[in-house]
């Protein structure tokens, strides 16, 4: 996804590399070690990495449009989302609330 390429890209490690890399690490532990002195960014640097990350959205109407669908299908009173980052965490919050009920 586009999240996903965005954060391989702020650490400075390729999508092979990183592939490789879940394939040899049998923990969360072994990938944080793995991954080492990339994930030591400074804190502006974060908070502006993260900033990027939960407010980018779509421009072109149409790409609008499907967004819109997606979250519409989801909860249609959720007219504040407007990234891609809020469409997931509501995909999240939908999904994990169903398989705690039991839906």
């Amino acid at each position: 996804s586009g999240a996903d390429k965005g954060v391989l890209e702020f650490l400075g490690v390729t999508a092979d590399e990183f592939t490789a890399a879940l394939g040899e690490c049998k923990t969360d532990d072994e990938v944080v070690a793995w991954l080492g002195d990339r994930l030591e960014k400074p804190e502006g640097e974060v908070e502006g990495f993260n900033q990027k990350l939960q407010t980018y959205g779509p421009t072109d109407d149409q790409v609008i449009g499907y967004l819109r669908k997606q979250v519409d299908a989801l909860d249609p009173s959720r007219t504040d989302i407007c990234s891609w980052y809020g469409l997931m965490l509501l995909d999240d919050q939908i999904t994990f609330a169903r398989l705690k009920a039991g839906v």
